[in-house]
């Protein structure tokens, strides 16, 4: 799953429930939102192209920008 390697990228191990695989965004985004930390979320914003680390709703954004790259890549891969 991109997302993982993402945060594996940042040095984050992000463990997704198998539960949480089959619920909503925002359960998703919390599980997110709960393991960053201020040593990490720097990194992590950088890797998915977030210019403001503290932007309310950050783990729905990570969402919305690691699902973009992977739309980008299934349509415009070279």
């Amino acid at each position: 799953m991109q997302i993982t390697k993402d945060f594996r990228l940042a040095g984050i191990e992000l463990k997704i429930k198998g539960s949480v695989k089959n619920e909503s965004l925002e359960t998703l985004a919390l599980e997110i939102e709960g393991v960053l930390t201020a040593k990490n979320i720097s990194q992590l914003c950088y890797i998915v192209d977030l210019s403001n680390p503290f932007e309310d709703n950050l783990g729905f954004r990570i969402i919305q920008r690691v699902a973009f790259k992977v739309y980008l890549k299934m349509h415009f891969s070279l």
